[in-house]
């Protein structure tokens, strides 16, 4: 099999430091011509690089014979009668020639190299390369000789030499990725736009023609300036940030040896050489690039590959360490203060986290009742809540200020009509988290509020049907929205008991440093008032639970100050303060209350919330879902003082695992996933009233679920939306991806996919799985994506010292003192105690980005950790 590369001169691009107007050729090159003589050929020769003049075959009995010993560098050499006659002799000849034989100073490479084929005829006249000779004793043998320039073969003019520059060519670059597909390496370990992802810190290997053994020098942005030497098997490793160095950052390398370089990122991505089918027509399109020789499809996901050698480095590193079990449903932000990512998560067995900042209760106050105000330490993730059983769905959001607010399930039940709850949380723990017990959730706490329970009755109150599902509330989906002095905080998701898609609002705070929430300082306990509350058990008892309602473990009520959730949203049916924006109707057994039956619009469990004209007097409620065939769109332009919602239709095809995100124009995006197919799809929608625009962004192999999107303008002032999501790839393996839009052409017509019609990558879409080195990731988690953004809505750099992990921060509790938040290092990490005693929770941590724009990936692995992943 002969490999190797050759550049065709008449496609070369000027302004290398080769030779001007000559071929480049790596590895094993087949070289083909004809030899004439007018009366009959004897022998031919060869001169390899400069090399001695060596016959190779001779014209024995009619037919050509090769020497049993051919010039260094010639893999074989085959003579064929073309034509004998009264016209002459006409010899057809092919030679393979490996030019990694080539030794110049030790190096495989060379400039301006000669190869040349010699000829003697029957009377023993011969030439040479650089010479012609007659009268010789045999053929190459003796005569007098003349001196002959050598001149290069060109189209017109036909010589015995032929000029080259023997340079080194890159195949391919092996990463760990490579081997996520054996038969094609390029389908996972190159992106959409053929670069090649990697870690760093991550040994990369480069093969091909012409490297030699440690030979090769490779430059690499961040690191040595003049170039790294590979290793003897051609391997280099990819330094890590370390305090003071960059390390090797993600962009274009170049790859030489003696000086001359490798063709990859020089040479024309579209030379075809004499292809000029009109059959084909003059346009390449994914069915003919194969006839580019400097391109590299790979006929499974991407045909537009070339040979061009750009490195994505992305930096991996843990953002929170749970113990006694794992971080679960992980949904990750990024807080728009400061630009560090937030996290909120099920944590270990026992624990809700998000982030928020920890309670700091120096005036004696363990339960936190007369704390009003903020005046403990942030973190991207900390303890907010323990109970019996644990906590599952869970979401949370930022306002403006960079305040958080959260809310979880808590999955602890005791029979059908008692159970536990969905609880909201604001801003700051009730108290230092150490000292937390198993009833919090039951007995409520500070800073919260109970908003529905695991159970409900579906029934009447003279025929209860009591229901139970301690994962009742699912797809929680939040945002938030400041006018005045008043943050809004919205809430949809998805009741599996009810079969309701719900929608809810609340008002946190009339100033934005207060967690007390309360319209006046009145201290009184009210426990059954509609009024500043949520429902508790839906319509059936009307029984409420606002801020008031609170107690410490032994039972009696805090403060009224301590709590935060207080306005309940547009009521609905029997004054319940819930909409119900689409519902399925009920299928129990026994007796169903009307207020449950299926509507116009049926739920499903994949649901996001959006609020568009956010920070306005006139912000704009947008919920998505998926009803089970479709994916719906329903949008309140007054949900706080209306339930009246405007329906559409986004996409008949596909819905699943909706997410949704609002950019700085207006405009509304939405990632999800089909099944018809499993594909990752995109739609936008200039505005709610404007028609949905949609894309397939990914379609190789089972691709899309588990997204999320986030967008956010580039220098040009595009709109770019970000996508991470979830590849399966092989047996119970899960890896994450990102896509994001690259072709904003303006002369486009429509939306451009990712993915066409059988597939293959486009082009227009940047693709790439994230190179972690974790095995895989949790089956049943997000994988999230976050942009930090100025005013304008313009991607912004995250702030971050130069050593990617130098800024993080670990805290723990030293001592028993009330405001004992302390640092410690990563490594020493490994959980804190609670008062209770019952099991240790994981540290929390405050985590900063690389110092680029680049989006923050956030995810749990199969250790159970938060890693975060961003690209240099």
């Amino acid at each position: 099999m002969i490999a190797g590369h050759i550049e065709l001169e008449g496609a070369l691009p000027t302004g290398s430091n080769l030779t001007p107007d000559l071929p480049k050729v790596s590895g094993v090159i087949k070289i083909e011509g004809t030899v004439y003589d007018d009366v009959r050929l004897e022998a031919l020769s060869m001169s390899i690089f400069g090399g001695t003049n060596t016959k190779v075959a001779s014209y024995t009995n009619g037919a050509w014979v090769n020497e049993t010993s051919l010039p260094s560098g010639l893999v074989s050499f085959t003579a064929k009668d073309e034509d004998m006659s009264q016209k002459g002799h006409t010899v057809k000849y092919t030679a393979v020639i490996d030019t990694e034989t080539l030794n110049a100073s030790g190096y495989p490479v060379g400039k301006a190299q000669w190869i040349t084929v010699g000829a003697s005829d029957w009377k023993h006249n011969y030439v040479t390369s650089d010479t012609s000779v007659t009268g010789g004793s045999d053929a190459f043998t003796g005569g007098t000789s003349t001196s002959v320039t050598k001149a290069q073969t060109t189209s017109t003019t036909n010589t015995n030499c032929y000029q080259m520059d023997v340079v080194p060519y890159v195949t391919e670059i092996v990463t760990h990725l490579s081997s996520f597909y054996g038969t094609a390496h390029s389908v996972y370990a190159r992106t959409a736009k053929g670069h090649y992802p990697c870690y760093e810190g991550e040994e990369i290997e480069f093969k091909g023609y012409n490297l030699g053994s440690g030979k090769a020098k490779v430059v690499i942005p961040g690191m040595a300036e003049d170039g790294t030497t590979l290793s003897a098997s051609n391997k280099v490793t990819l330094t890590a940030t370390s305090a003071g160095a960059t390390g090797a950052t993600s962009g274009v390398i170049s790859v030489s040896v003696n000086g001359i370089p490798a063709m990859n990122n020089i040479n024309s991505n579209n030379a075809c050489g004499s292809y000029t089918s009109d059959k084909e027509g003059s346009s390449y399109t994914d069915d003919n690039y194969a006839h580019c020789y400097n391109r590299q499809p790979n006929g499974v996901n991407n045909n537009t590959l070339t040979d061009d050698l750009e490195l994505d480095v992305w930096q991996f590193k843990n953002a929170a360490k749970p113990v006694n079990g794992g971080a679960e449903r992980v949904t990750m932000k990024i807080r728009p203060t400061d630009g560090t990512p937030g996290f909120s998560y099920a944590n270990s067995v026992l624990y809700f986290s998000m982030p928020g900042y920890n309670a700091d209760t120096s005036d004696g106050d363990k339960k936190g009742a007369n704390n009003k105000t903020i005046n403990g330490q942030y973190a991207s993730h900390i303890p907010f809540a323990e109970n019996y059983g644990g906590f599952s769905h869970n979401s949370f959001t930022f306002d403006s200020n960079g305040f958080s607010y959260g809310a979880a399930m808590c999955t602890d039940t005791q029979n059908a009509s008692s159970s536990a709850f969905f609880q909201f949380f604001s801003k700051e723990t009730p108290m230092p988290f150490h000292w937390y017990n198993q009833n919090m959730n039951y007995a409520n706490e500070a800073n919260a509020s109970r908003l529905d329970s695991s159970t409900m009755n579906v029934g009447t109150a003279t025929s209860p049907n009591w229901q139970c599902n301690i994962n009742r509330i699912q797809s929680i989906s939040m945002d938030s929205s400041i006018t005045g002095n008043l943050t809004y905080v919205y809430i949809a998701y998805y009741d599996a008991v009810a079969k309701q898609v719900r929608f809810r609002w609340g008002t946190v705070g009339a100033n934005s440093d207060s967690i007390d929430g309360k319209k006046n300082n009145s201290e009184s306990f009210e426990t059954t008032r509609p009024d500043n509350a949520y429902g508790l058990n839906d319509a059936v008892d009307e029984k409420y639970t606002g801020y008031a309602q609170s107690g410490k473990s032994d039972g009696s009520c805090r403060p009224a100050a301590a709590d935060s959730f207080v306005k309940y949203s547009n009521t609905n049916h029997d004054g319940i303060p819930i909409q119900v924006i689409a519902a399925s109707g009920l299928s129990y057994s026994g007796t169903h209350n009307t207020i449950y039956n299926k509507m116009t619009h049926t739920a499903g469990q994949y649901v996001s919330l959006s609020i568009l004209g956010k920070d306005t007097a006139t912000p704009t409620a947008c919920v998505f879902w998926y009803d089970g065939s479709k994916l719906m769109m329903a949008y309140n332009s007054s949900p706080t003082t209306s339930n009246s919602w405007t329906y559409k239709t986004v996409d008949t095809d596909g819905g699943l695992h909706v997410k949704s995100a609002v950019d700085s124009d207006g405009g509304i995006h939405l990632a999800y996933y089909t099944s018809n197919g499993g594909n990752l799809k995109y739609a936008y929608l200039s505005g709610v009233t404007a028609k949905p625009q949609i894309a397939t962004v990914d379609a190789n192999g089972a691709v899309g679920t588990k997204c999320t999107i986030d967008v956010a303008k580039d220098a040009d002032g595009n709109q770019v939306p970000y996508i991470t999501y979830q590849m399966i790839g092989g047996v119970y393996t899960y890896n994450a991806k990102i896509a994001y839009r690259t072709n904003f052409d303006p002369e486009l017509k429509t939306l451009p996919n990712g993915a066409d019609n059988k597939d293959m990558f486009t082009g227009d879409w940047e693709v790439s799985v994230i190179p972690t080195e974790s095995s895989r990731l949790l089956n049943d988690d997000t994988i999230n994506v976050g942009l930090w953004r100025d005013s304008n809505g313009m991607a912004k750099v995250f702030t971050s010292n130069t050593y990617w992990k130098s800024s993080d921060k670990w805290f723990t509790y030293t001592s028993s003192a009330y405001n004992s938040f302390g640092e410690v290092t990563e490594a020493a990490a490994n959980g804190v105690t609670t008062y209770s005693n019952t099991m240790d929770v994981g540290n929390p941590s405050l985590i900063y980005g690389n110092n680029t724009a680049n989006p923050i990936v956030g995810y749990g692995i199969e250790s159970g950790a938060i890693e975060i992943a961003q690209k240099k």
